[in-house]
């Protein structure tokens, strides 16, 4: 048995036009398939509430937080020592900061009222002059107290 085979066709040549073609296409349906993923596990997925909270992080208001003095991880008002953790490290097994709070200026002077038997705020009654919205004061001398 014989098999007798010949060999044609033509020799492709490189051409910028098309590599950009296809490199922007392959790049949108990359981006088309991402999209479409997501907006099927947020929106339609019985386990949406899941896969937001495993793909986003909403963070806390950063204007009430402490910082840490070690390692400047910012925490929670309610937590008394860091909570922080390097970079590039798993939360759930690597230590946390630890670091105590430190306490704020506005703390000790409470702690100090509370001491000499004050309740850490002053009482309106007690110090008319410190409340803008006080019946016997003018709206001039309200504007200048604030």
């Amino acid at each position: 048995v014989l098999l007798h085979f010949k060999v044609s066709g033509s020799f492709g040549f490189f051409n910028p036009v098309y590599l950009l073609l296809m490199l922007t296409a392959a790049l949108a349906l990359t981006a088309t398939a991402s999209t479409a993923t997501d907006l099927f596990f947020l929106y339609v997925s019985d386990q949406r509430d899941n896969f937001f909270h495993l793909k986003y992080e909403v963070s806390p208001d950063f204007s009430e937080l402490w910082r840490c003095e070690k390692c400047g991880y910012f925490n929670s008002e309610k937590s008394d020592v860091c909570q922080g953790i390097p970079k590039f490290c798993c939360p759930r097994s690597t230590p946390i900061c630890g670091h105590p709070k430190k306490k704020a200026e506005h703390d000790e002077e409470e702690d100090d009222d509370e001491e000499y038997g004050g309740g850490g705020k002053d009482d309106i009654s007690e110090h008319p002059e410190r409340d803008s919205n006080h019946p016997g004061q003018s709206s001039a001398s309200a504007a200048a107290s604030a």
